[in-house]
């Protein structure tokens, strides 16, 4: 099972996508220099992407925005972050089971 952190375009509606896809990968520890390279953009588009969305969001710094973006994710998604895991533990006990069955036949 694939974990999807969580989808910019309905979390995060305050900024436009390339804000909000710079603003998650702050929150996720890249630096602006990595955000560039990954997104084959120019540092200068990066650094003035997250200036804009410190500006929406009135983050004074990086941890201000990081928090921000923490605090929508799991405002928003904890009920599904909640699903997710019951999903995957349901999966892990049955393959659990199902492999003692085998190692015991």
């Amino acid at each position: 099972m694939k974990f999807t952190l969580f989808r910019v375009d309905k979390f995060l509606a305050p900024l436009s996508e390339q804000e909000a896809n710079v603003a998650r990968d702050l929150a996720m520890g890249n630096t602006q220099k990595e955000i560039a390279s990954k997104r084959h953009k120019s540092p200068h588009t990066v650094n003035q992407q997250r200036r804009m969305a410190m500006e929406k969001t009135k983050s004074r710094n990086v941890a201000d925005l990081t928090r921000w973006v923490i605090r929508r994710y799991f405002n928003k998604t904890e009920d599904a972050v909640i699903n997710q895991i019951q999903d995957t533990m349901i999966v892990f006990a049955v393959w659990s089971i199902s492999y003692v069955i085998i190692s015991l036949a």
